[in-house]
């Protein structure tokens, strides 16, 4: 949550959130400016039980996984973000991340909609820590609404 985002000696150990995502690589190249550039893929949420830190200074975390979200059908009330999401498919920068969105995936159109938002970094994170698929869309609906609300 806060931090730096590597520990080490000398350095101020993160606060670390309550829960994250376990994502796996799914491809990786070495950008012009000699950076390495890594898309990942969420599978599944864990809740953070514990961490402790190593003599390098990596903090390591003792994670429970929560298991994949079960598949819920995108409800009549939900429709507007389905169609918030399908109008940013067409912008160049989320054409070239090659998503495959899923739109009767409910839990994927609000997961698909939190990333490609630009909202700040602990809104996000709430948003992604929402224990309900209800109150996920209720969360992007509200914020939605605030930005634009004749949408």
């Amino acid at each position: 949550r806060s931090g730096s985002e590597i520990s080490g000696p000398g350095r101020a150990v993160p606060t670390l959130g309550d829960y994250g995502t376990l994502a796996h690589i799914v491809d990786w190249d070495q950008l012009p400016n000699g950076l390495l550039g890594i898309s990942i893929e969420g599978k599944e949420t864990f809740r953070l039980d514990g961490t402790h830190s190593v003599e390098s200074g990596l903090v390591v975390g003792q994670v429970v996984l929560n298991g994949a979200v079960q598949s819920e059908p995108l409800l009549e009330k939900w429709r507007v973000l389905e169609r918030v999401l399908r109008s940013l498919e067409k912008h160049p920068h989320v054409q070239r991340m090659n998503l495959t969105i899923d739109f009767n995936h409910a839990w994927q159109v609000g997961y698909s909609l939190v990333q490609l938002l630009p909202l700040e970094e602990s809104v996000k994170y709430e948003l992604l820590g929402a224990k309900s698929l209800d109150n996920l869309m209720a969360g992007l609906d509200s914020i939605l609404n605030q930005i634009s609300p004749d949408a």
